[in-house]
């Protein structure tokens, strides 16, 4: 004898006084799965489609069954009175001489019946019995029943949406559930390895297992690395080596037969313990979430967010100036090798958005560029601030101005069919950070290029549609004659 939990979802017909089956799912569960007090109850929507005929009614029991409700749940689909059920060519999916088919819930999985089941991140075994011809969905619209009323009221009760699902209606679905509740995973990025630890449910039949680690493919790889490592029976860790510290993987845990028992996709490890929980009954979550269980990668965090923050700043994807007083001069070196690094990345388009870019900063990073070829080079600037950089020169900003255009005119003569143009913002207010965009990329600089390196600031790499965003914004200053003139 088993105990399954009998989800049913019943039109009841107060004219013909016939309750007719929407939908229907039996899921057997394991010990710890039931519920204290047994799970019952009987919501119902009354003259919900405004027709004064039908009612909607959802009854979710947990009930002990002797038969193995897989091969046939027909008889079980029953409440107090009979329960009509509209069949016309009824199928099983899968055949009857196959032992059901592997699920699990999740967007990365198929789009298929688990959608409508009760949360479950676990694997399951499904059996779905369907109509062809699809009657049931036919006496809805035949009725003018309100599909969006159903759904509305099956959301409510069972969190889940017939109306969304339509294709679900008029079937009935058996569950069984993974033997394996949970699978904890952590990596040890020492050794390189993945540690998992088996949680398997209450009075399930453990058994030897094999824990399959799938390395996900990058752009370096053609195929992807398996790694497997035994779990005999009566042990429930295992410690998978790997080639190279383990960053997104897929994990399989199978049986000798080679049955899935458990899996779990795309886990990517940031720097953090991961555990994937399969809690029936529970609201579904957006994602996973890491758990606060000490191991290697706590102790090594800190080293291994210093080495991360290294490569980070090798790519410039993150570089950090903290300001010190005493390494003014070295930390003012730095930021400038940043930015003619940043800068010698382009090879058609440059765009640099600083509201102080004056002639020094045009003499320190545009002149180099003079060896480039047929690199367009557009410079955005403001009024506002570069009257501030005129009064601390002594000079007046139609001094800057003129010696600004100069430049422009002296770096376009060359020879190599390199050009800039300067627009100049007016107004105020309107450009605040500061930006230096390529044909690929982009970063934001914390500090003007005049002062850049003197005080704690940082360069941020962008986005890609944050590039695109902050482009077409310039380009459109730049194209505004309200918003911008052009120095020339």
């Amino acid at each position: 004898m088993s105990k399954y939990r009998r989800t049913i979802v019943t039109l009841d017909d107060t004219q013909t006084k016939k309750d007719y089956m929407l939908f229907c799912v039996f899921e057997k569960l394991w010990p710890d799965m039931v519920t204290p007090s047994p799970l019952h109850m009987h919501p119902k929507g009354k003259d919900f489609n405004n027709d004064g005929r039908f009612d909607i009614c959802v009854h979710v029991d947990e009930v002990d069954i002797t038969a193995n409700v897989e091969d046939n749940p027909l008889p079980h689909v029953v409440l107090q009175g009979k329960v009509e059920m509209l069949w016309g060519d009824m199928r099983r999916d899968p055949d009857s001489g196959n032992h059901g088919f592997m699920l699990k819930k999740g967007s990365f999985d198929i789009d298929s019946v688990t959608d409508m089941l009760p949360e479950s991140q676990s694997v399951q075994q499904t059996w779905a019995w369907f109509d062809l011809q699809r009657l049931m969905y036919n006496f809805l619209g035949t009725h003018n029943i309100n599909l969006n009323k159903v759904g509305a009221f099956t959301k409510k009760h069972l969190g889940i949406n017939l109306a969304d699902n339509p294709l679900h209606i008029g079937c009935i679905y058996v569950v069984h559930y993974s033997p394996i509740k949970a699978v904890h995973v952590e990596t040890v990025p020492m050794m390189p390895a993945v540690r998992c630890e088996i949680d398997w449910r209450v009075e399930a039949t453990k058994e030897d297992v094999y824990v399959k680690v799938t390395e996900k493919v990058t752009d370096k790889q053609s195929t992807p690395n398996v790694f497997t490592q035994q779990v005999t029976k009566g042990q429930t860790f295992a410690l998978v080596q790997m080639g190279s510290r383990p960053r997104r993987i897929d994990l399989d845990v199978e049986n000798g037969a080679g049955e899935v028992l458990f899996f779990l996709r795309s886990i990517v490890f940031f720097g953090s313990t991961m555990s994937f929980y399969s809690n029936q009954r529970q609201k579904k979550q957006p994602s996973p979430v890491p758990v606060k269980t000490v191991g290697l990668e706590h102790y090594l965090r800190t080293a291994i967010l210093e080495k991360e923050a290294k490569i980070k700043r090798s790519r410039m994807e993150f570089v950090y100036f903290d300001g010190d007083s005493t390494k003014k001069a070295e930390n003012q070196k730095e930021a400038k090798d940043c930015v003619k690094k940043m800068l010698g990345r382009a090879k058609k388009h440059l765009m640099i958005a600083d509201p102080y870019f004056a002639t020094d900063q045009f003499n320190e990073y545009i002149m180099p560029l003079a060896s480039e070829k047929d690199l367009e080079i557009t410079i955005v600037n403001c009024k506002e601030q570069l009257e501030i950089v005129a009064h601390g020169l002594q000079k007046q900003f139609q001094d800057i101005e003129n010696e600004l255009k100069g430049l422009v005119a002296s770096f376009n003569a060359n020879a190599n069919g390199n050009k800039v143009t300067i627009y100049c913002i007016t107004g105020k207010g309107r450009l605040h950070d500061r930006f230096v965009l390529t044909e690929g990329e982009g970063w934001q600089i914390g500090s003007s290029l005049s002062e850049f390196g003197n005080r704690a600031c940082c360069i941020i790499k962008l986005f890609d549609s944050a590039c695109m965003e902050l482009d077409n914004l310039l380009c459109g200053w730049c194209n505004d004659g309200n918003v911008s003139y052009k120095m020339e």
